[in-house]
């Protein structure tokens, strides 16, 4: 019992960092996700917005051609937030793949041994004291060694005479042995089929967390039955654990890790074949960085209520245009504005122009810095496919509107 303690708790070390938060603080994906966008709104609810107007009269100067300095002193050097937890997805993408895969062969080997610990006699080996242990016959929980001579050919089932002298613990034992397997084999439906989908997630992993102990501590019980009843030490005959006690003893270390492994992590992410989307990594990790349409929606008619409207020196629509332009119209407009405001610089300004394909976006960043040191930046944000994640995310879907941010 001591090694099962020992192998998790080396389990839990190596895969748990220093504990910062209480223990019994539920894990779940929604509180991971809320705690992200949190983060990432907090961000985007603070930016700095100039007005059209102060960024044309500031970058206008003599005439002259623009001056592209050269990308070292271009390219804008700070990380934000949002660009970190990018990062910290992917690695945590990579990490979370190898977990399923590694949970996938647990399952399928622990299931494997329990069925095995029940239907195959070399369970234990019982001969007399005076006997050598080759001689030994095994012995089952349903079945029993069939030799010829001193060669094992086959299992057979117990006979029915010998039925006649099970006594509790030995009905026991196979009660136990039953429950077990037929725990383990529910485990192994529902782990497996989380990793096909995301439907129920975290509920399904709550009930794995419920029946692993179950089915570890059935397990325990069936080997303390069966041996405290068989390897009593009393008329003349003694007992070693066969083949498939020794495996057994190795099932319950394994139940013993899956336990202490379940209780801590959270549920596997992404089904295995979300690769064959287009966005590999960013997609299974989508349910984190995205935003709900509602939410999506607000936010980008929040960014376009604060910004001014947009001038150009090809012409300002008069104000009878303007109350009747479309919402098109406005987004045209405002990609008029940028360009014209980037061809007014003047040539002792330097300008940066980047643009950025990440987990389906398109981003155009456009920097001028001014000799007195001021900087005004315009980033525009645009969807390039619109990706139905209703199969991943619960309903998740990207906004294809695109929306200007100064």
């Amino acid at each position: 019992f001591n090694t099962f303690i020992m192998a998790g708790l080396a389990l839990i070390i190596c895969i748990e960092p220093a504990p910062t938060h209480p223990w019994f603080v539920y894990w779940s994906e929604e509180h991971f996700i809320a705690n992200r966008d949190t983060l990432a709104l907090g961000e985007l609810n603070r930016p700095e917005f100039v007005s059209s107007q102060e960024l044309e009269r500031s970058s206008q100067g003599s005439d002259g051609d623009l001056v592209f300095p050269n990308s070292q002193g271009s390219v804008f050097s700070q990380i934000s937030v949002q660009d970190s937890l990018v990062s910290t997805t992917k690695k945590a993408v990579h990490s979370h793949r190898l977990f399923r895969y590694v949970l996938l062969s647990s399952f399928f080997v622990a299931w494997l041994l329990s069925i095995l610990g029940i239907r195959n006699c070399t369970f234990i080996l019982v001969g007399q004291e005076d006997q050598d242990s080759s001689m030994y016959m095994g012995v089952g929980l349903y079945t029993r060694a069939y030799y010829v001579g001193d060669d094992k050919v086959g299992c057979i089932a117990h006979s029915d005479a010998n039925k006649d002298h099970f006594d509790g613990f030995f009905q026991s034992s196979r009660v136990f042995g039953a429950v077990a397997a037929l725990l383990m084999s529910v485990i192994f439906v529902v782990g497996i089929a989380q990793l096909f989908s995301n439907m129920a997630k975290i509920e399904l992993w709550l009930f794995v967390r419920f029946l692993l102990p179950c089915a570890f501590i059935s397990e325990a019980a069936m080997g303390l039955v069966y041996f405290s009843e068989i390897c009593n030490g009393t008329d003349g005959y003694q007992c070693v654990p066969g083949a498939i006690g020794f495996t057994v003893m190795a099932n319950l270390t394994l139940m013993f890790t899956l336990c202490s492994a379940c209780c801590v992590l959270p549920p596997p992410s992404n089904p295995l074949f979300a690769r064959w989307r287009a966005e590999e990594e960013e997609d299974e990790f989508s349910c984190t960085q995205s935003l709900t349409p509602s939410s999506s929606s607000q936010q980008s008619k929040k960014i376009k209520s604060m910004l001014p409207p947009p001038t150009s020196k090809l012409g300002v629509l008069d104000e009878a245009e303007e109350s009747v332009a479309s919402e098109e119209d406005f987004e045209k407009k405002g990609q008029s504005s940028a360009a014209s405001t980037t061809s007014s610089v003047s040539p002792s300004s330097s300008v940066s122009v980047r643009v950025e394909v990440s987990n389906g976006e398109r981003k155009t960043i456009t920097e001028i810095t001014q000799p007195d040191g001021s900087r005004a930046m315009t980033t525009d944000i645009e969807d390039l496919n619109d990706v139905d994640l209703n199969g991943d995310t619960g309903g998740f879907q990207n906004d294809q509107e695109p929306y200007y941010m100064t």
